[in-house]
């Protein structure tokens, strides 16, 4: 049986799985019967946050959308010197993050909502099925909300090399009023989700219209590299 076929077996079990992930060196938790072992596969058998665009040295990676851990494992294996910020608002998905990122020592969990102010908001579900699937909604709730300016501050970074967003249609208000913080963003891999929330896509190439960026598709992903070229 090959890995995508055992894989495919693995997604349906209605139990937690472990998985020995080689480029950390240890254990992963993942649950079956949910998205965690389809975005395993995604991430570290079809590397589809490999980017496109040179990526020397980064010093600050954001996962924001984190789920369960898997992009930022990736990004910790792969970039060993640079300190990933690892975000997810949803308290199930981030008890299983905190279980696979506890042995990385660079990568920084939060608790929290990418967002474009500091707010407490609340989480929906995207899709009505899947328990696993949420999104922030504009009304008062538990979920904290983090900045992109906030990161930048508390990390003493000057810029962020690469900034991964899979936060289930925020990124419409994220990218919405050509925020100031896009200048000290390297490179963008997003997955835009105007299915969830109509304008995603507008709101984020009305922000990046104007610079001379260079763009990449990789699976449900947007890769653009900001750098002038």
């Amino acid at each position: 049986m090959s890995l995508s076929d055992a894989l495919k077996v693995r997604r349906n079990l209605k139990k937690e799985i472990e998985i020995f992930l080689r480029p950390v060196g240890r254990k992963v938790t993942l649950r079956g019967g949910s998205t965690d072992v389809y975005c395993f596969e995604k991430i570290f058998v079809y590397e589809e946050y490999r980017t496109p665009f040179e990526l020397t040295d980064p010093k600050l990676i954001i996962d924001g959308g984190a789920n369960v851990g898997m992009a930022s494992l990736y990004f910790a294996a792969k970039y060993p010197q640079a300190i990933i910020y690892a975000i997810e608002p949803e308290v199930e998905n981030f008890k299983i993050l905190q279980r696979n990122c506890a042995h990385s020592s660079n990568i920084i969990l939060k608790r929290a909502a990418l967002w474009p102010t500091k707010e407490k908001l609340s989480l929906t579900n995207t899709t009505g099925n899947d328990a696993w699937s949420f999104a922030v909604e504009e009304k008062l709730g538990e979920v904290e909300t983090i900045t992109i300016d906030q990161i930048l501050e508390e990390s003493g970074a000057g810029k962020v090399d690469l900034l991964k967003l899979d936060i289930e249609g925020s990124e419409r208000e994220l990218f919405m009023n050509e925020p100031a913080w896009l200048n000290k963003i390297d490179q963008i891999a997003i997955e835009l989700h105007d299915r969830y929330k109509p304008g995603c896509s507008q709101a984020f190439y009305s922000a990046i219209i104007n610079t001379n960026f260079r763009q990449e598709l990789r699976g449900e992903n947007v890769f653009v590299s900001l750098r002038n070229y």
